[in-house]
């Protein structure tokens, strides 16, 4: 299952467009909704979408977080090589505020 396209956003979607996708199709096939009017299939076929839509938007927000995190464990290890080289006395390239 591509949770992204389960959604209808493309990959390059900010976790706020996903997070406004899901409502929206947890909005159209929540069974409370659509169990007022709907036969027992359509129910049926209600409720599997909305299991999945919720499978779909769970996965991209663990997506979010991984990526989040790797990009926060590399700028620690960015740092910590910066600090090594500066205490070589090493210059490197980073911005005027490095001292």
């Amino acid at each position: 299952m591509d949770p992204y396209l389960t959604l209808g956003v493309p990959r390059s979607a900010t976790q706020d467009e996903v997070k406004k996708a899901f409502r929206a199709k947890a909005q159209k096939y929540h069974p409370d909704v659509v169990g007022a009017t709907a036969s027992a299939a359509e129910l049926a076929t209600a409720e599997a979408k909305f299991k999945e839509a919720n499978a779909a938007y769970d996965v991209s927000l663990c997506v979010h977080e991984c990526m989040c995190a790797c990009v926060s464990v590399f700028k620690e290890a960015n740092a910590a090589y910066d600090a090594s080289l500066h205490s070589l006395g090493v210059p490197c390239a980073c911005p005027a505020a490095c001292v």
